[in-house]
């Protein structure tokens, strides 16, 4: 008997949600229409919660498989458990909440590896349904294609994500979307954009992105974290745009502590320190670009569309105190290993 080869592994992380909304998710994968469902299998990852069973149905057209993970380590942990165990030639993300748009949505990437071959990683619009205060009920905004934070309404290719060595890491409870989608996004020599609108990301106030009011944001230390990891990996895999990548660290550093309170100021603090010393020697460079990065951005970002230079000054003060105290400090080792050799 010939296997079919699966063209995508549609992999779905988990943690306390209902079978009920498993079955939602799960049934619009099913009701999908114009593929062929032999080429498709669907991974969920129960992140630590309790037990669930495996739903079992005869009108189901895919394989579906279950991972219980003993420990909750968060969504980008879990996506990595199944991409690990994972066969298709493309990955998909989906999160339990959410739902694919429509009956076509996996139609299209379909058509697009069909008519236009393998790429890095294909990338469509997806919908975002927010509550709408002033009117009540919801209402729905549509992300542009060229996102490249998001997980989802994507086709990451496997044997692409597999010759960079990406992976996602288990020190990102938040942030970690940013670093591997916009890891793959900076890496991939072929990407293909769609216009069509194949997934709706559901409004649920106990997400991490919603939770607290987004408190998220206040993480700057695992921001600064990840950034260093993402640096780490530039540097690594695509030199020529680390300088680039630095120095929009640095900008983005200064509009964002400008912007939110650090929830743990100490360790922000030693992050950013860690990132600035490992890369001190691209500092006099970025420096007299500052000005120039931060305004780029704040014409540009709905994030920092607010944010002003009025404290770019005293900031670029402070990265000159730290960059000089460490220039001092390797002189003073330097300065005593050579007289430890004489």
């Amino acid at each position: 008997m010939t296997t079919v080869e699966k063209l995508v592994s549609i992999i779905i992380p988990f943690y306390r949600v209902s079978q009920q909304r498993l079955d939602m998710v799960l049934t619009s994968i099913n009701n999908q229409i114009g593929i062929d469902f032999q080429r498709v299998e669907v991974i969920l990852v129960n992140d630590g919660g309790p037990q669930m069973t495996l739903p079992v149905s005869p009108v189901l057209q895919f394989t579906v498989r279950m991972i219980q993970r003993a420990d909750n380590q968060g969504a980008g942990v879990a996506r990595q458990a199944g991409m690990d165990v994972a066969t298709g030639r493309y990955y998909m993300f989906v999160d339990a909440d959410d739902q694919l748009q429509n009956v076509n949505a996996l139609e299209t990437f379909f058509r697009a590896v069909q008519f236009h071959g393998d790429r890095d990683i294909l990338i469509s619009k997806y919908l975002e349904q927010l509550v709408d205060d002033e009117r009540g009920g919801y209402r729905y905004v549509v992300h542009r294609n060229h996102n490249w934070t998001a997980p989802v309404a994507k086709w990451f290719n496997r044997a692409f994500i597999d010759e960079i060595g990406l992976r996602w890491r288990d020190d990102l409870r938040v942030f970690e979307d940013t670093y591997f989608v916009g890891l793959a996004c900076d890496l991939a020599e072929h990407i293909y954009y769609m216009d069509d609108v194949t997934y709706v990301w559901l409004h649920n106030a106990q997400s991490t992105v919603r939770q607290n009011d987004g408190a998220f944001t206040s993480q700057l230390h695992v921001w600064a974290r990840m950034n260093h990891a993402y640096l780490d990996m530039i540097a690594m895999q695509l030199p020529a745009r680390l300088l680039a990548t630095f120095g929009d660290y640095v900008a983005d550093s200064y509009l964002r502590t400008q912007k939110y309170v650090a929830a743990d100021p100490a360790a922000f603090e030693r992050e950013h320190q860690q990132l600035m010393v490992a890369y001190e020697d691209l500092w006099p460079q970025v420096k007299p670009q500052l000005k120039h990065l931060v305004t780029d951005i704040i014409e540009t970002s709905g994030e920092f569309g607010d944010g002003t230079t009025f404290k770019l000054r005293a900031f670029i003060k402070q990265q000159d105190q730290l960059y000089q105290a460490h220039q001092k400090s390797t002189d003073r080792r330097c300065s005593v290993s050579s007289r430890q050799i004489k």
